[in-house]
């Protein structure tokens, strides 16, 4: 996976919207390329964080979580080496469960904003990766019992209707729509 977040330089050629973001930075700024990606990637997680706190604005949960949501999803980010386009598809799913979700917030998973970006993420990076992480190592990776993040990913895929495809022009529009909330 040579197009992880921390260290991706053919994502530039694949996604002309992180392609522009990175041109329009000034020059004179002398930020090299993964520092620039780190500010593209901190932008995501900025969003990532707004959407899980608009669908799950209450959080419910009968302890305090051990790490703040910004740091577990870096955590999550950085050791599945997820890459750009993998996190913005699994924000896509999440927005595209998000009816679903609320009504559902009083079911089990559904009403955990973490599990259900975990779920999102996997299931982006199932659609997306030839090779892709067991189940065993997302549950390594988020603490999770195996069984945990397995019923995550089910819900989630209920939730989309089994529906992982997204067509180029709905993906490319949400792209811009990400650029615009970006940085």
């Amino acid at each position: 996976m040579t197009d992880s977040i921390s260290h991706s330089y053919p994502t530039l050629a694949a996604n002309p919207h992180l392609l522009s973001l990175l041109l329009s930075i000034e020059p004179t700024q002398a930020k090299s390329v993964a520092a620039k990606q780190k500010i593209y990637v901190d932008s995501l997680v900025d969003i990532t964080v707004q959407a899980i706190h608009t669908i799950w604005p209450q959080p419910i949960v009968s302890h305090k979580p051990v790490a703040s949501l910004t740091t577990f999803l870096r955590h999550i980010l950085k050791y599945s080496r997820t890459t750009h386009s993998t996190l913005q598809l699994a924000i896509f799913y999440l927005f595209r469960a998000r009816t679903k979700i609320q009504k559902n917030k009083q079911d089990g998973v559904a009403s955990c904003g973490r599990r259900m970006f975990l779920a999102a993420l996997i299931c982006a990076h199932k659609y997306l990766q030839d090779k892709t992480y067991k189940n065993v190592a997302w549950s390594k990776v988020s603490g999770l019992k195996v069984a945990h993040v397995n019923v995550a990913e089910k819900t989630m895929l209920q939730l989309l209707d089994w529906q992982l495809h997204v067509k180029k022009e709905t993906y490319d529009q949400w792209l811009s729509m990400l650029q615009t909330h970006l940085v």
